[in-house]
């Protein structure tokens, strides 16, 4: 995307078109290679580079990994590989990649484990370690040399991973262990944590407060650096709240669905930011787009990729959406587009239930698919953002009102084709 793009983009949010309404179709669908092990396909997702990695996790036979080339393109996915331990429990349910460094966690209750994976020189994904835990593992995060591991009631550790070697580096425990050492309270998380930049950050529902772990920048050694009181906007949260940072170090924060006695509601996206040396919740905060009604569920997952930030929805019975933000200059977000389930009201249970994106691709997952009578069938959807702004300024223009249309190279068409463009000021969509 060129300067004139971004510059033309960048003046429809400005002078408040209706691009927050700019809707994207996936251009790739996947579904599971095997019918018959089809179960929460796309519970957990992974880029790394133009490979996507979808895992599948619900019963005995769907516990795998599915490797996938994309083509944007072509608008093509090619089979790769499947990766599938002899014996594991519930293996895929989370799925993490980084500079290399493939994650893959259990879910179940005999689960506990983590498997570690590198790509060899043949291409093939080999197996360098295991992490194994003393409970349920809810949740991993990797940035290619540091993997955080944490659950609901178990300990929380950081390992560092270096040519096939382990080495714990942080290591707490929950209340309900009845350790006295680094203790943190206990807990209940099973959204997604991360770990950037020496910063490593969880989401306690039931506590209601934000975790931060960080890494001295001189001795590279990690410990406990804040806890940060949720409670004062007074919110309730779900049982997947989750956490983003961006490249600027603050911290993105979803309250996971909000399922209260009312129901699923859709909440906030909170910000915390370290202000003078400490870690502060700020005022802003972004509210959700179709409105804090019930039965709606917002922020089970979010992810930032640059100046981009998409929050999916989930569980809801009138909007299951995922949605794309740009970082304006002075920091906040602002709604740039839409991504839709494409199934029908009872096909979006669980839009959005996992998500990943890299390099202008962002995929999304429905494992809650039905087919028939067969309920939780996995598919993922395959997005194209690389349109969607990753930056918008502040700056004054004035639309034009010519009736003329523009490409989003700026350039004037006279006969527009299938795709985006824009007219007086607005986006439009040519099928």
């Amino acid at each position: 995307m060129n300067r004139f793009t971004v510059f033309l983009l960048a003046a429809l949010l400005a002078c408040g078109s209706a691009i927050g309404q700019m809707q994207l179709d996936p251009i790739i669908t996947l579904y599971p290679q095997d019918a018959s092990k089809a179960q929460a396909f796309g519970g957990g997702l992974a880029w790394e580079s133009n490979r996507l990695f979808v895992g599948a996790w619900n019963n005995a036979n769907a516990k795998y990994v599915d490797i996938y080339n994309i083509d944007k393109d072509s608008k093509t996915a090619t089979f790769v590989a499947k990766i599938q331990p002899a014996s594991s429990n519930m293996f895929g349910s989370k799925v993490v990649s980084s500079n290399g460094l493939l994650c893959v966690s259990e879910a179940a209750k005999q689960g506990k484990k983590v498997h570690i994976y590198e790509q060899n020189t043949q291409g093939d994904y080999e197996e360098k370690g295991i992490i194994e835990t003393g409970g349920v593992i809810t949740s991993v995060a990797t940035d290619g040399q540091y993997i955080f591991v944490i659950g609901q009631e178990v300990d929380r550790v950081i390992y560092e991973y270096n040519d096939g070697s382990l080495t714990q580096v942080f290591h707490t425990y929950s209340d309900a262990q009845n350790k006295t050492d680094n203790t943190l309270d206990n807990t209940s998380v099973s959204g997604t944590v991360a770990i950037k930049n020496g910063v490593a950050a969880f989401v306690s529902s039931t506590n209601k407060k934000l975790y931060i772990v960080e890494q001295d920048s001189q001795t590279k050694t990690w410990s406990t650096a804040a806890e940060v009181d949720l409670s004062t906007p007074n919110t309730t949260f779900g049982n997947m709240a989750s956490v983003a940072i961006d490249d600027n170090g603050v911290i993105a924060i979803t309250c996971g669905g909000n399922n209260g006695d009312d129901g699923w509601n859709g909440d906030f996206v909170f910000f915390a930011k370290k202000v003078n040396g400490t870690w502060t919740l700020l005022d802003y905060k972004l509210e959700p787009p179709f409105g804090n009604e019930t039965n709606l569920s917002w922020g089970q997952n979010v992810q930032i990729d640059g100046s981009r930030m998409i929050v999916t929805g989930n569980y809801g019975n009138k909007n299951c959406s995922s949605f794309i933000y740009s970082q304006k200059t002075d920091g906040t977000w602002k709604l740039t587009a839409e991504l839709p389930s494409t199934q029908s009201e009872n096909n979006m249970g669980g839009h959005g239930c996992a998500i990943s994106v890299e390099n202008g691709l962002c995929a999304v997952a429905n494992n809650n698919y039905k087919v028939g009578t067969v309920s939780n069938v996995g598919v993922v959807y395959i997005y194209d953002i690389s349109e969607v702004p990753n930056s918008v300024k502040n700056i004054n223009f004035t639309v034009p009102t010519d009736d003329r249309i523009y490409d989003l190279q700026g350039r004037q068409i006279d006969r527009p084709t299938k795709g985006l463009y824009i007219k007086n000021g607005k986006l439009f969509l040519v099928k």
